[in-house]
């Protein structure tokens, strides 16, 4: 067997020095001060690796393997608590679901009402849907970068209209929170719940909303007591969807997330890339089980159909 020797350095953001750089004081927690680093850094290289005279070496370990021995030796402490997956699973899933459940509702919601209006024969509509369908066909990066530098400028436009308003800096209100990634999850995944919504509507006949307008019903009042009740399982198939492609989307997330704020791809990707791979399995089977959710739904109404076309 081939002797082996390897290298391993971690490093921690210089805090004090990031501090000095941006003009931070020491209100600004020490995290905040890293995460702003980092989607700084980002947003002009696309990855988190800062540069090394902004990093501090905190552990330099080396593994040999020879014949059959195997020795490491570890110089520094890394320091569980910094580092550690466990305790912060349940708000990396809260953040998740959230983000997810937000978005899903959203992508139902807009796909249905661009549907019922193409179908109404709008021609806006209509060529809305075919520019909607062009997202989920481009990576989430490219979506990420789009929309960071419209929505970015925006958000100067409206900070700067509050301050000469209010006299106060509100900072960041798009991209400083969820607004902006939200947007971007949709430009990316709306065309899902759209072609979905869309079967759902090609089932409902002409003659039903024929039925309903000859009756005095409006468009909307059509929309809520004809289409709705015939399109619960389409739109619910459609939020699941878009609810499972959001939990797993990386690309888009690690450019537009706040300060602060990881999600289950974000935190497995940081620590597979770290190649902790124990820690990250946990978020990563997490990832796997939302997963199998649209799978166990669509099979058990595609069992639901075969029964009702047997049963008649």
């Amino acid at each position: 067997m081939t002797t082996t020797l390897v290298f391993d350095i971690e490093t921690i953001p210089d805090v004090e020095g990031l501090r000095k750089l941006h003009g931070l004081g020491k209100e600004v927690p020490d995290r905040d001060v890293a995460d702003m680093a980092f989607q700084l850094r980002r947003q002009v290289t696309g990855n988190d690796f800062l540069q090394l005279h902004l990093q501090h070496v905190v552990v330099i370990s080396c593994a040999l393997r020879e014949r059959d021995s195997f020795k490491v030796w570890s110089l520094g402490d890394a320091g569980e608590d910094a580092g550690s997956f466990t305790g912060r699973f349940l708000v990396l899933a809260r953040n998740s679901f959230s983000l997810a459940a937000l978005t899903a509702g959203l992508a139902a919601l807009l796909a249905l009402l661009l549907g019922f209006a193409a179908r109404d024969g709008h021609k806006l509509p209509r060529l809305a849907s075919r520019v909607v369908g062009l997202g989920y066909a481009v990576p989430g990066s490219v979506i990420a970068v789009g929309v960071l530098i419209p929505v970015t400028r925006l958000d100067h436009l409206l900070a700067g209209l509050w301050q000469q308003m209010t006299g106060a800096n509100p900072g960041l209100i798009l991209t400083g929170g969820i607004a902006a990634l939200v947007y971007a999850y949709l430009a990316r995944f709306l065309a899902i719940a759209l072609q979905t919504v869309e079967a759902g509507l090609g089932r409902i006949t002409p003659s039903m909303e024929s039925a309903a307008r000859s009756l005095g019903s409006g468009p909307g009042e059509t929309l809520r007591r004809v289409h709705l009740p015939l399109m619960r399982g389409s739109l619910l198939t459609a939020a699941l969807l878009v609810f499972v492609d959001v939990m797993k989307e990386l690309p888009a997330t690690l450019v537009m997330r706040p300060f602060n704020f990881d999600t289950l791809a974000t935190q497995t990707y940081t620590l597979a890339a770290d190649e902790r791979l124990a820690e990250a399995s946990g978020a990563a089977l997490a990832i796997v089980a939302v997963g199998l959710l649209p799978i166990i739904l669509l099979a058990r109404q595609i069992a639901a159909g075969r029964s009702e076309v047997s049963s008649c």
